[in-house]
């Protein structure tokens, strides 16, 4: 059968579990690269960095493909501010770093 793991996917770290929906045709099931099934077909960020998922189809004649696309977690921003003295003479002004 002909299948297809769709395009390379993204999400921040602390994005809730992330449903694979875009394999097709539809029934397969996902993995990690290293063979770890996806449970319900859900992708939990541990860490930040590029993922590749596999996406497996076997069809009614015992037939199986698979393809591959990748995950890319992205870490969340720093959000450190530092204050620093105003030079007009106010209040402290936040500066992002």
């Amino acid at each position: 059968p002909r299948v297809e793991a769709g395009d390379p996917l993204e999400m921040c770290i602390n994005h809730e579990p992330f449903p694979l929906v875009n394999g097709t045709p539809l029934n397969g099931h996902w993995t990690l690269e290293d063979g770890t099934t996806l449970a319900g077909d859900l992708f939990t960020a541990v860490s930040a960095g590029d993922f590749k998922l596999k996406y497996y189809f076997t069809d009614e004649h015992s037939c199986r493909n698979a393809d591959s696309t990748v995950m890319t977690v992205h870490p969340l921003p720093d959000t450190r501010f530092e204050l620093y003295p105003n030079r007009g003479g106010g209040r402290p002004e936040a500066i992002g770093r």
